[in-house]
Formats: structure tokens, C-alpha cells, sequence
């Protein structure tokens, strides 16, 4: 059986290493020290559950930090994580002063680097089941103090002449429906603007990215997704696509195809000439091959040999961005143009120029008529599989990642074969 634990003994975490503020049992001493006191076992349940949820908002941060190191998000991301913490060790906090009645407080003020926010308040959850102190739990050496942030901290040293049995108390009675309501208070207070951690009815840990639209997975895969959808709102037409979201009846539970965020790095800018296939296809090269290749060099590879047809005032003809593409290194395929092969490439990772209606892509009856093409980087489809819109470079307007709906992408579409590179670029 283990020794009894008291205000001032050893825990495992070194800052500080020590019980304390406690602040122990006033009437009951334990070799001249006040015994140190854990929470019933009800509020050990409840706290467990807290913690949980708060665990996993706390990596949610960490996930997205850690995609957004070497970009320009990083600051904001960093910050976030710093204030969700700070915020998740406040709300722990003021929820073991609510259920822990007159149990002891240990204040751990150790840091998760590279997080500076310390562990903070925490409270022993597995004392003697039989041993009470003052109606409270016995705490023994052995024993986990909960904290509200970081790795559960445990009891190291006891007073070796007094020994506590009685099992452990943490058994498995809780608040009932107290327990959700703490969470979600919890959760909510870790981080209270988008995006954030929530759990979704059916029990999965999500990251809600912006009213109404969601992210599933791990956190690694919500971090990725989070980031693309940061590039893929950066667009022109990106907040507004995410503003009708958020008045769907429906929660959008979101996925990106294809590659949005590093397609925004390859826009090589406005072209010069009647050269949209072959600057769309520069984009494409340069990701495949790592050769970023002027407006000049492209022209010079899409002359050939062979030659691709492209000139300076006609433009590319169909199946001549095919030809460029190989010349520049990148196999790849005339496909029908249509969005079941544009979904299909994304998925696959492949590289794809898409044929449209400059005047119905553009909205601009000006150019009704007049082919164009550019380099479709990504999709965003919903839990039904359902593409929701598409992101473009479109070197014509000079626009980076812009973001067009679904429908109107696919109505702008001139029906000729597109060019599909036979191997993943992404």
C-alpha cells in the first residue's frame, strides 16, 4: 500500500517539484505535514472528460501551428495556440473550483515548449477509495494529479511510515449530463474564434473552420485541411464562398482535392500574349520537374520540337498543351473536358489545364466565344462527396487561386479535351 501524500512532497514535474499551494488538511498532519486531499469520484469523471476534450482542442492547436512554421500564417498560429492554452488552464481551472468542493490545488507552472503556458491547476483524481480527510479522498504517493493543460503530472514522494490503502477512487461515476455541458464550456472557452475544436454529435472531434463548415480527421489531416482552406479563402471569391456556406441548412463537413495552397506559389503572373495553355502549363512543369521557367522558355518549348501549334496571336489549338507539357518533361493525356475528369485528376494528385468559355468564365459577354485556359489547383468537396467549387490561376486576369462555384465552373466549361498529366505532381 502506498505512503500517504502530503502538502510539500515530491511530484514528477519539475516546476515546481513539489505539492503546493495546496493547502492540505488544516486539522489532519501527516509526520507534522497536512495531508494532501483528491476529488471524489464523481468530479474525477467529469474532470477526465473535460480534460479530454480539452487535450484535444490543445493538439488541434499544436497541428495547426506546426503546418503553418516557415509561412506567413506562423505568428497567427503560434498566437492562437498561446491564447487557447492560456484560455484552456483558465476554464479547467474555474471547472475544478466548481466540482472539486475542498480539495487541494496543485499549481504546476511547468511549460509544454514550445508553448511558454504552464501546466497550471491540477487535482489528484485517484485517491484512496476507503481513506477520507475531511469527507475528501486520501492522496498517496502513486497517485495523478490532473492538470488543466499538458501530460498528467503524478505523485512521487509520501510520508514513508504511513500507509493508505483503499484502492483507487477514479471509478466510473460522473454528472451525467453535467459532463457534456462542463466540455462544451470548456471547449469553448480554449478557443473562441475560428477556427475551433468542437465535438460533433456523433461524438468526433472536429475543427469547426468558420460558421457551419467543418473539418474532420486527425489532427495531422485537420491541420492540412485547415491550411488549404486558409490559401483557398485568400482568393478572390474565397470569403464569399465561405459566407454561403455558413447559410446552408446543412453543416458542410469540408475536403480538398489537388493542391490550392502551393498551386497560389506557381502563378507565374500576367501573360503577355495569346498564351494562356502555355503559361498554364509553366505552372505545371515548374511544380512536376522544379524548373520555373520564364514566359520566353516556355515559348521557345512549346515551339518544339515538336511543335504544339501555339503562336503569339492564335493561341494554342487543342491537344497543343499536351504537346508542351511533354516537352517540358510532363507526360500527360487529352482527356474529355469536363468536371468528372477535373475531380478525377485532383484526387489522384495530377496535374490538369482546364478548356473554358473566356466570356462565361469571366462573366464578361465581351469575350463570349473565345477559348482560354487555366490551371485548375484544387476542389473543395463536402461529406457527400459533392464538389462545392473549384480554385483557378488564371493568367488572363492575372488572378491568383481565384475561387469559382461548381455550377458556374462547370457551365463555363468549352467541352474540348483537356490536357491530364499521366503522374501525380502534388
Amino acid at each position: 500500500m502506498p505512503p500517504a501524500a502530503r502538502i510539500l512532497d515530491n511530484v514528477t514535474h519539475p516546476l515546481p517539484p513539489i505539492l503546493t499551494p495546496g493547502p492540505g488538511s488544516t486539522n489532519v498532519l501527516v509526520g507534522m505535514l497536512p495531508q494532501w486531499r483528491a476529488i471524489p469520484a464523481a468530479a474525477a469523471s467529469a474532470l477526465n472528460a473535460a480534460k479530454k476534450a480539452t487535450d484535444a482542442a490543445c493538439k488541434t492547436l499544436e497541428a495547426t501551428r506546426s503546418a503553418a512554421m516557415g509561412t506567413p500564417g506562423a505568428p497567427a498560429a503560434i498566437a492562437a495556440e498561446n491564447a487557447g492554452k492560456a484560455a484552456a488552464s483558465a476554464a479547467m481551472g474555474a471547472l475544478m473550483n466548481s466540482i472539486g468542493g475542498l480539495s487541494d490545488t496543485h499549481m504546476c507552472t511547468t511549460p509544454t515548449p514550445p508553448c511558454p503556458v504552464p501546466h497550471g491547476p491540477g487535482k489528484v483524481i485517484d485517491g484512496s477509495s476507503t481513506v477520507l480527510v475531511n469527507g475528501l479522498p486520501a492522496a498517496r504517493m502513486g497517485d495523478t494529479v490532473v492538470e488543466a493543460i499538458g501530460p498528467p503530472n503524478k505523485i512521487a514522494k509520501g510520508h514513508p511510515t504511513t500507509i493508505i490503502g483503499g484502492g483507487s477512487n477514479s471509478g466510473s461515476a460522473s454528472f451525467g449530463a453535467l459532463v457534456a455541458a462542463l466540455v462544451s464550456a470548456v471547449v469553448e472557452a480554449v478557443v473562441a474564434e475560428f477556427p475551433r475544436p468542437v465535438i460533433l454529435p456523433d461524438g468526433t472531434h472536429a475543427t469547426e473552420y468558420s460558421p457551419n463548415v467543418y473539418v474532420t480527421g486527425t489532427a495531422e489531416q485537420q491541420a492540412e485541411t485547415i491550411r488549404q482552406l486558409n490559401a483557398i479563402r485568400a482568393g478572390e471569391g474565397g470569403e464569399q464562398f465561405f459566407n454561403d456556406l455558413a447559410g446552408q441548412d446543412e453543416p458542410q463537413i469540408l475536403s480538398v482535392i489537388g493542391d490550392p495552397a502551393r498551386g497560389r506559389e506557381l502563378h507565374p503572373g500576367q501573360q503577355s500574349y495569346e498564351n494562356c495553355a502555355v503559361q498554364s502549363s509553366q505552372q505545371i512543369i515548374h511544380q512536376a520537374t522544379g524548373t520555373d521557367n520564364d514566359e520566353a522558355t516556355m515559348e521557345g518549348i512549346a515551339g518544339g520540337p515538336p511543335p504544339s501549334g501555339y503562336s503569339r496571336t492564335g493561341g494554342t489549338p487543342i491537344g497543343g498543351e499536351e504537346v508542351i507539357l511533354e516537352n517540358g518533361g510532363v507526360p500527360a493525356t487529352m482527356m474529355p473536358g469536363n468536371t468528372n475528369t477535373v475531380d478525377n485528376a485532383l484526387a489522384n494528385n495530377q496535374g490538369v489545364i482546364s478548356g473554358h468559355d473566356a466570356g462565361r468564365l469571366w462573366n464578361d459577354p465581351a469575350y463570349n466565344g473565345g477559348g482560354h485556359a487555366v490551371h485548375t489547383t484544387g476542389a473543395v468537396q463536402n461529406q457527400n462527396g459533392e464538389t462545392l467549387a473549384y480554385t483557378i490561376n488564371d493568367t488572363g486576369n492575372n488572378k491568383t487561386g481565384q475561387v469559382i462555384g461548381a455550377q458556374e465552373y462547370a457551365d463555363s466549361l468549352d467541352g474540348f479535351n483537356i490536357p491530364v498529366t499521366d503522374n501525380p505532381i502534388w
